[in-house]
């Protein structure tokens, strides 16, 4: 008799704790809960991020020593010379209308077509230019007025064209700018250590379903 209590004592006890647990199923998982789910996808991102700039190395770093040079080919009714150390300082001008096919500043590669006119002479210049027509990945601007040139300019700081190019150019009926861009070296050398400071690099971005 006594085997018997103590066996309904026991079946009653287990009884009891089968349905505490179903009535509170988080006091059963209580380790699924904290988990800082936080942490693993902070280190993992971090992980990822430097696996991915690895993966694009050196396609990076091509694109960065094409960008080191531009080059602008004219043709059309245009005459004109130019030579320039940064947009500072330089000597020359050019007056036309032409059409030009380009590997420009900023990644601009394509076609365009200019009109206008500009002059610099030391650290003055004035100009009334505009590139209303373009294809590809080229900018449109129209820039206009008599002044000293600073990089705070709408036009440099959007990247239309560089301030600190050193610029060469001729032309008359057909004609050729060649442009160095020293920002782009700086670029270039700087990369090789994965700090892109004109922060253009390709960067590698999940397909979300």
């Amino acid at each position: 008799m006594r085997k018997l209590m103590m066996l309904s004592v026991f079946m009653a006890a287990a009884a009891f704790f089968s349905v505490s647990a179903q009535e509170n199923p988080s006091a059963a998982e209580p380790a699924a809960q904290e988990i800082p789910v936080e942490n693993g996808v902070s280190s993992g991102g971090k992980s990822n991020s430097i696996g991915k700039k690895l993966l694009m190395y050196i396609p990076n770093r091509l694109l960065d020593l094409l960008d080191i040079v531009s080059i602008e080919l004219k043709s059309g009714a245009v005459i004109g010379a130019e030579a320039r150390v940064t947009r500072a300082f330089g000597i020359g001008g050019e007056v036309g209308s032409y059409g030009s096919a380009l590997k420009g500043y900023n990644r601009q590669y394509g076609f365009a077509v200019t009109e206008g006119a500009e002059g610099q002479f030391f650290f003055g210049s004035a100009m009334d230019l505009a590139r209303p027509i373009v294809w590809g990945d080229v900018e449109r601007y129209w820039v206009q007025g008599t002044n000293f040139p600073l990089p705070s300019n709408r036009i440099y700081k959007e990247k239309a064209r560089d301030y600190w190019a050193l610029e060469l150019g001729a032309s008359c009926l057909l004609g050729v700018k060649v442009s160095i861009h020293p920002v782009a070296i700086a670029d270039f050398l700087t990369g090789l250590i994965l700090i892109d400071i004109e922060d253009d690099d390709l960067v590698l971005k999940p397909i979300h379903d």
